[in-house]
């Protein structure tokens, strides 16, 4: 089970036309993407920011700019020293990332053992710019790879 920490639907979404599946499913061969989404946890409560885990070569890209985007929305919106804390896209094994039929990565979108990220995954704006931030990075992920709907 994933538990989504954005009350945005973002199961089953299109994206210029691009069907992203956002949450596990046994269903997954007629996605385009698919990205699970996480929050972080460790055990002191320093490390803080964002990072994406890929496991194909083709799904780097899009480790890279959703974790690009979604560490700027951090940047400029939550940390009060403006801090960037792209921890960045990392190549990992996991179930959620060794799809290889299409591009799918696992985004952590902050710690929830940090006070900062995790009142940033409380709040109800920082939600929707998080959000956002992904469908941003989606976007640019599309635009430059040239993925279209089938």
């Amino acid at each position: 089970m994933v538990i989504l920490p954005l009350p945005v639907p973002l199961e089953n979404t299109t994206v210029r036309g691009i069907a992203v599946e956002a949450v596990c499913s046994g269903e997954r061969s007629k996605s385009d993407l698919y990205i699970a989404i996480h929050s972080n946890k460790a055990g002191s409560e320093s490390p803080r920011g964002t990072e994406c885990y890929y496991y194909t070569s083709y799904s780097q890209p899009l480790a890279e700019s959703l974790t690009r985007h979604v560490s700027s929305y951090f940047s400029n919106n939550v940390y009060s020293d403006g801090a960037n804390c792209n921890r960045g896209a990392q190549y990992s094994y996991m179930w959620t990332t060794k799809q290889q039929d299409f591009p799918s990565v696992l985004i952590e979108m902050g710690f929830v053992s940090n006070y900062e990220d995790a009142m940033a995954l409380a709040n109800s704006t920082d939600q929707d710019g998080i959000a956002q931030a992904i469908v941003d990075g989606i976007k640019e992920y599309v635009t430059r790879s040239g993925v279209s709907s089938y």
